[in-house]
């Protein structure tokens, strides 16, 4: 399932101190990335009219997607369900509004934001998927702000609402299909995790492999 393309993001040097949340951010980080670039076959940056002359880098899609997981703090489950709603979308492309293809491909980082939403909404309620929801979720809303904030003012809520209501119509998304069944999120995460997200982390800690190790394990992203 790897492309060229996904493995010729840059990958920076080691630079901070080992820190289990962040390693966990990490991992998702460059799944999500990898998974997005792979199935819009978008580009790693944004569209021009986003990119910022001062800070050229905060618009490519590993940033974009490091500092939203950091801000959101979201439970695993509505991280892949995401994915999984752009899996769809994926299969959807041929049918949909020539320009919101562009779209989408122009600009993967705002098809995930929107799927991120649309996957909370639809997991959210069912208590037993959440029972390990994240201390940033636990009874409470996502209120309008902080969707906005989670991207680093990148995006402004209205564009956010935008995306979502695209994907979710059937002239330029997902044509309703959204429900998200415990099982099959399940096997798809297992799927993307087995792809995408075994090889990556080493790099960031390469003097300390045995203790990354441990927290891998503790973390449950390698198994004992």
């Amino acid at each position: 399932m790897y492309s060229e393309q996904s493995q010729a993001l840059p990958i920076d040097p080691p630079s901070i101190e080992r820190n289990p949340r962040l390693l966990l951010q990490d991992y998702f980080t460059h799944i999500c990335t990898r998974f997005i670039i792979d199935c819009l076959q978008c580009s790693d940056d944004a569209p021009p009219k986003y990119r910022s002359v001062l800070r050229p880098d905060s618009s490519k899609l590993l940033h974009c997607i490091a500092y939203t997981l950091w801000m959101a703090n979201f439970d695993d489950k509505i991280i892949f369900g995401a994915l999984l709603l752009l899996k769809r979308l994926r299969a959807r492309l041929p049918y949909i509004d020539r320009g919101m293809v562009q779209f989408y491909r122009e600009f993967g980082y705002a098809a995930f934001i929107g799927a991120l939403m649309i996957s909370r909404k639809e997991l959210f309620d069912d208590e037993e998927m959440m029972a390990e929801e994240s201390e940033a979720m636990e009874n409470e809303d996502f209120p309008e702000e902080r969707w906005a904030s989670i991207t680093g003012g990148f995006l402004k809520f209205g564009d956010i609402q935008a995306v979502e209501m695209a994907l979710l119509s059937g002239h330029a998304g997902l044509n309703g299909d959204t429900a998200i069944d415990r099982e099959e999120l399940r096997e798809f995460e297992r799927t993307v995790r087995n792809a995408y997200g075994l090889v990556i982390l080493p790099y960031r800690f390469p003097d300390d492999l045995d203790e990354l190790e441990v927290d891998l394990k503790s973390l449950q992203i390698v198994q004992s």
